[in-house]
């Protein structure tokens, strides 16, 4: 700090002191920040000041909030507002002048009548005060239910399509095998009839083969083409096969399966 302000504050600390000291009562300080502040506790309590507790929420026990309220407003209504500090401060001293004394008189009067009334404006606030915490805490019941009964729905609505899921899964596996056992009764039905007549007509050759002497008719006609075999040299397989066309065009495979078109 300058030694020029330091000065103005030593200058005005001492003259604190000695009004505190010659009137010999409490000092008055409202819940503003810098009364609260610890270097201001930490003075009142080095110099042995009582300060007096001072209610919460009331300005209106203070005449000079409303002063200060009445010159702020002064001051905005202003069609040019004070552009550097020195203006601002010139501004104050003009407004606080132009202040009728019989306005501070009159706030002066009011206090005995604003005393009376502050324990019931402090009921009003603790009144309110309280209804605005049940708000809060019907507000916070709310978004508490609301998201209880968002997760449990999410819950058991995943359940119900696990469970739903799982059911159709078993029912399409019921079917398909009920399915498989039809089909196999259908084909049963209408290849046992044609078993047991040729069991009833030829019971010793119903279950004997004899191997072909002769390749069939469809391995030997030229009518789809010139039938060749080719061997593979490494297993030895021999592969029957039937070529059409000329030969410098592009080559078509067809491939039957086995053992469709194959001779014993």
């Amino acid at each position: 700090m300058s030694k020029p302000y330091q000065a103005d504050i030593d200058d005005l600390r001492a003259h604190l002191l000695m009004k505190v000291r010659v009137v010999d009562r409490n000092v008055y300080l409202d819940n503003a920040r810098s009364h609260v502040a610890g270097v201001c506790q930490q003075f009142l309590q080095d110099e042995g000041i009582a300060a007096m507790d001072w209610a919460a929420h009331s300005p209106d026990l203070n005449p000079i909030e409303h002063i200060w309220d009445i010159m702020s407003h002064t001051i905005h209504q202003r069609h040019i507002a004070p552009q550097t500090v020195q203006e601002l401060a010139d501004a104050l001293v003009q407004v606080w002048e132009e202040i009728p004394q019989e306005t501070i008189c009159r706030l002066t009067r009011s206090m005995p009548r604003r005393r009376r009334e502050a324990p019931y404006r402090e009921n009003e606030n603790l009144k309110c005060s309280e209804a605005r915490k049940y708000q809060q805490g019907i507000i916070f019941l709310q978004i508490y239910w609301t998201v209880l009964l968002w997760v449990t729905m999410q819950f058991y609505v995943s359940r119900l399509l696990l469970m739903v899921t799982r059911a159709a899964l078993k029912v399409s596996g019921v079917l398909f095998w009920v399915l498989v056992y039809v089909a196999s009764l259908l084909a049963a039905a209408s290849y046992v009839p044609d078993a047991l007549r040729l069991i009833a007509r030829k019971p010793f050759r119903a279950f004997y083969w004899e191997p072909r002497k002769s390749a069939p008719a469809c391995l030997t006609s030229s009518a789809h083409g010139q039938h060749g075999h080719i061997r593979i040299k490494k297993s030895g397989i021999r592969f029957h096969y039937v070529a059409s066309g000329e030969k410098g065009n592009p080559l078509m495979l067809l491939l039957h399966g086995f053992p469709e078109n194959c001779l014993f």
